[in-house]
């Protein structure tokens, strides 16, 4: 609903300031929920990319979505997306989760990062409030 309303303002207006921005961040938040992986979120077409590849695409798209610098709602939640896909592509450790769908409604967070304590609320119970 937002990604249309966000058309019909470009429509009625192209020169609106950070529209690009408000875009990159609802679609980021689009990505898990078509079933995609860790690469789309970060728009690599090729699986097979370096860690200084992902890095640079990271940076590019972490610029875009900072909350400082992108005045959306949708920038937060997006910037923590990215970030985490980020982490998961770049470490070693998570090589075998690199190509699997990201199947949850909000987010991709890695394994690490629910069991550093980022997140106190159970998996399905945070689902249930995000919804």
């Amino acid at each position: 609903m937002a990604i249309k309303q966000l058309k019909a303002a470009k429509d009625f207006n192209g020169n609106l300031p950070n529209l690009d921005d408000y875009f990159t961040a609802y679609r980021v938040h689009q990505i898990p929920e078509m079933k995609s992986t860790r690469y789309d979120i970060l728009a690599i077409t090729d699986p097979e990319v370096d860690n200084i590849t992902i890095k640079k695409q990271y940076k590019r798209l972490a610029l875009m979505l900072h909350p400082e610098k992108n005045p959306s709602i949708a920038a937060e939640g997006a910037f923590q997306i990215v970030q985490s896909a980020r982490d998961v592509l770049t470490n070693p450790v998570d090589a075998a989760s690199r190509k699997e769908p990201i199947y949850c409604r909000r987010g991709c967070f890695s394994n690490s990062s629910i069991s550093q304590g980022r997140f106190d609320k159970p998996r399905k119970e945070r689902s249930l409030l995000l919804s």
